[in-house]
């Protein structure tokens, strides 16, 4: 196991505020193994990370993505990005019945290995959703036999939680919730168009976009102990689809359009069409979604930062800081910014104990960056290094990685 010193950083813990200058960080076997001032420690055999002037932080977190085939490339794009624990909010389930579905457990176990390049992965189940689901591949769960047969499936595959969806009748949501919770697995999503929102929230572990409830539902959102995901960086983009800018969009991302998978990239020139611009506007409403946003924080909330990658021209990796920027706007302080970006997308993916915080005893997934994001949060793009458990990632291997996502696409 190599022994690894993050000499004379300037630590942003998370689990308290601010910076703690002078420290020298220790890894060891994926693990955070000490945490003392500068100089008081001198290994002989590790290797050593000059951090002076710069800012160590725990690996950022993507609560929310979908994988599709080809993904290995993006979640390359991720990690180079500082993200080292994301979602995936759809486990294995198919795009459409013409491609398959990623194996997610399989690539999960490959990525902790460390035989593929990227952030751990914690997977929901398929999408569970009603008579008529809104996605082709969903499963249609309609019954208590049913919601037992698909939450077996959702086990089996790996699944750590289970992801429902609008058209759930309220009897069968209750009936996921009640074998959920006999199986250790939580309720996640979006909420039932038949539910009420104060039942959904005391019943979900977290609640995803701001589509699904209310401007009013927010004080009791806020209340409860349902996690909240808003990923406003796709509902502006759908926002500005609407207004029929979808060649804006592609001209800014053009410096991101090497990472993206000729399927993903299909995908998005269908959502620049007529139809599907249509269909976007009958949702999109990206004024409202910051309403609510801004109305959970004024009152206290703290969302998990997600980005619902890869929706059109939500690009991997850049779009989790695009998202870091909006919820600033929306009146986050740098510091809380951070926290929705790390500890608190520990707590949606439930995996607290392991991420979130620099800490004794902690997976040792951090991000090493050449500015104070506390200052500025963009400069949560000024990156140094990243490590994934421990693996240490410096700038040149991390523009490596970034090549290799690109031939990877260009060889698809």
């Amino acid at each position: 196991m190599t022994l690894t010193m993050y000499k004379n950083a300037s630590l942003i813990p998370i689990a308290r505020e601010g910076v703690v200058p002078g420290v020298d960080l220790f890894t060891e076997g994926g693990i955070i193994t000490r945490i003392v001032p500068s100089g008081e420690v001198l290994p002989r055999d590790a290797q050593v990370i000059d951090c002076t002037g710069k800012f160590l932080l725990p690996g950022l977190i993507d609560a929310h993505i979908h994988l599709l085939p080809g993904c290995e490339n993006d979640l390359k794009v991720m990690a180079a990005h500082g993200i080292t624990s994301a979602r995936n909010m759809w486990g294995n389930q198919p795009l459409d019945l013409d491609t398959p579905g990623v194996d997610s457990q399989q690539l999960g176990e490959e990525i902790t290995a460390g035989r593929t390049v990227g952030p751990i992965l914690v997977n929901t189940s398929r999408i569970l959703d009603g008579a008529q689901p809104v996605q082709a591949c969903s499963r249609s769960v309609n019954t208590w036999v049913q919601a037992e047969l698909f939450i077996n499936e959702a086990i089996k595959e790996g699944a750590t939680q289970l992801k429902v969806y609008k058209g759930l009748l309220i009897e069968v949501m209750d009936a996921l919730y009640d074998l959920g919770k006999e199986r250790g697995l939580r309720i996640v999503g979006h909420k039932p168009d038949r539910v009420l929102a104060e039942d959904f929230f005391s019943k979900a572990h977290s609640v995803e976009h701001t589509i699904t409830f209310a401007l009013e539902h927010v004080p009791a959102l806020q209340r409860s102990k349902c996690y909240f995901v808003p990923t406003l960086v796709v509902e502006k983009v759908m926002d500005i689809l609407t207004k029929d800018e979808g060649t804006r969009l592609a001209e800014e991302g053009q410096a991101y359009v090497r990472y993206i998978h000729p399927l993903v990239a299909r995908l998005w020139q269908e959502a620049s069409g007529e139809e599907m611009c249509q269909k976007i506007k009958e949702l999109a409403n990206f004024e409202l979604a910051r309403k609510k946003v801004e109305a959970y924080v004024a009152l206290g909330g703290i969302p998990a930062a997600g980005t619902d990658f890869p929706n059109p021209y939500v690009y991997p990796g850049i779009s989790l800081h695009e998202e870091l920027e909006l919820l600033q706007d929306c009146g986050l302080s740098n510091q809380q910014v951070l926290f929705a970006a790390t500890l608190q997308g520990a707590h949606v993916l439930e995996i607290e104990d392991r991420k979130g915080t620099l800490e004794i005893g902690k997976d040792a997934d951090l991000l090493l960056l050449n500015a104070n994001p506390l200052d500025d949060i963009h400069n949560t793009m000024s990156i140094a290094g990243v490590a994934l458990r421990g693996r240490y990632f410096d700038r040149p291997a991390l523009d490596r990685l970034l090549e290799e996502a690109a031939r990877g696409v260009q060889d698809a």
